[in-house]
């Protein structure tokens, strides 16, 4: 979210051409220190930021510096008006952000804002007709980060149990069309990653969270999913549960981009041999959340585990193949 930020001062100088940290820090809930940070980013990024301190002083932009859409080129000005354009009648306060962003532009880049909001729909249901809205969700989950207040969510996890958590939301994660909540859950003791659209229910708490260390999501996202920048290079990880070991280990092994069929579970281990150790919990669970995806996962132990699949495939094998009386 801090980009987000950093933009919002540029458009905010632009607009009141000066203001106090005091103010910033107000009107984006964060400490004066925080904005102090945020000008410096802003300045070695080459921004001309002029502070003034004493009576009447403030945090202005040089004028030749200063953020003005009409400055900017074509394709620039495209960019803006497709992120803005959007027509989506039950959300009115994106409307409303995006009215304000259009007043801004140029006289041609209203025209393409036009025509673009014309030609954009957005529908948040699904084929059978259950809205799948999560922009609601992931405002809670922005304010929960910005104010670092914890939250409870109703979470469906992947193998279909519904469950209460108490969680302190660290960052958002988009790939492809989902989007990934990244967060310390209190039950697990550790940090694990929800699915947005699987939170049926979220509430902001008055508890306030706080890191011991800052938090690197990059990081976290890399180790978590396998999705590496480096070739095969494996991390050299290992991971322990703190509270006395984990539930239900289980090896197996998948391709890297199907290990979001596993997100929300723990990563205990990744082999050398390419495998990866994930607490599924117990062996219902395992059976539930694996066995849908025989082609995708295999599983190398717990053999138990192996067994019931194999048994399971056989019933369903027999099933096609024995002429059965309905």
């Amino acid at each position: 979210m801090k980009h987000y930020r950093l933009m919002g001062i540029l458009l905010l100088l632009e607009n009141n051409h000066v203001m106090t940290a005091s103010q910033l820090a107000e009107h984006f809930e964060v400490s004066v220190r925080t904005i102090y940070r945020d000008i410096d980013v802003l300045s070695e990024a080459g921004y001309g930021i002029i502070t003034e301190s004493g009576k009447g002083g403030g945090i202005s932009l040089m004028y030749s510096k200063r953020l003005r859409l009409s400055a900017m080129d074509e394709r620039e000005l495209f960019r803006v008006a497709q992120k803005f354009a959007v027509k989506d009648s039950d959300d009115l306060l994106s409307q409303n952000i995006a009215l304000k962003i259009r007043s801004q532009l140029p006289v041609e880049a209203q025209h393409i804002f036009d025509k673009l909001t014309k030609v954009t729909l957005i529908d948040h249901s699904n084929w059978q007709g259950k809205v799948q809205n999560t922009d609601e969700t992931l405002a809670v989950i922005h304010e929960s980060i910005i104010k670092t207040l914890k939250v409870t969510i109703d979470y469906t996890s992947g193998s279909g149990f519904s469950v209460d958590r108490i969680l302190w939301p660290l960052g958002i994660v988009r790939k492809s069309s989902q989007a990934y909540l990244v967060a310390f859950c209190e039950k697990r003791n550790e940090i694990r990653t929800f699915k947005v659209d699987k939170i049926s229910k979220i509430k902001l708490m008055k508890e306030i969270f706080t890191l011991e260390d800052e938090f690197d999501l990059r990081k976290y996202w890399k180790l978590s999913v396998g999705n590496y920048t480096q070739g095969n290079e494996k991390p050299n990880i290992s991971r322990v549960v703190s509270d006395g070991g984990p539930h239900y280990p289980v090896k197996l092994k998948c391709a890297e981009a199907n290990l979001i069929y596993l997100s929300g579970f723990k990563l205990l281990e990744i082999s050398e041999d390419g495998s990866y150790v994930f607490d599924l919990i117990s062996n219902d669970i395992a059976l539930s959340q694996i066995f849908g995806k025989g082609e995708s996962i295999i599983v190398i132990s717990p053999p138990e585990l192996r067994e019931k699949i194999v048994e399971k495939s056989r019933n369903i094998i027999a099933n096609y193949t024995n002429e059965v009386a309905f």
